[in-house]
């Protein structure tokens, strides 16, 4: 197997497609100088350069120079405030779920519901996902079957 060479660009080159980078974005930058996304990416998270996106100019980021250590106490200017402010801030809507132990007695009394109601009613009822439930179903009828697994401690009492 050849070994590739390792790319070097100029600073002239770097600049050109930094400049690219406001006006399309660095994924078209990227495929337009023929440069991987991942330097393009660094180049302009370095020069402070992101996309204008609509009406908005782009917003500079900081330096990492005039960001405080910790043992500092924090500066803040104009400059500073309005970089924080025109950055978005990521909303989740999704219940992020831990995952979760489940003793033989519970899997049991899950899987009587799941059995009377149905997969999706019980699902709902004990919080756990319809997945879980179908996967616990198939374990169960494997070990009904003499087809669990060996070795193991089983997972349904007998």
């Amino acid at each position: 197997m050849e070994s590739s060479k390792r790319r070097s660009y100029t600073a002239k080159q770097r600049e050109a497609v930094v400049s690219d980078v406001h006006a399309s974005g660095v994924i078209a930058a990227s495929k337009k100088h023929d440069v991987p996304q991942s330097c393009v990416s660094r180049w302009a998270s370095a020069a402070g350069v992101r996309r204008e996106v609509g009406e908005q100019s782009a917003v500079a980021v900081p330096p990492l120079s005039d960001v405080p250590s910790p043992s500092e106490p924090a500066r803040w200017d104009d400059n500073v405030s309005a970089t924080l402010a025109a950055i978005p801030t990521a909303k989740r809507t999704l219940r992020s779920r831990v995952a979760k132990v489940y003793t033989s007695s519970q899997k049991a009394v899950v899987l009587e519901a799941a059995a009377k109601d149905g997969v999706t009613a019980a699902a709902k009822e004990h919080g756990i996902s319809r997945f879980s439930i179908y996967d616990w179903q198939r374990r169960l009828t494997k070990a009904a079957a003499g087809h669990g697994r060996q070795g193991r401690a089983s997972h349904f009492p007998r």
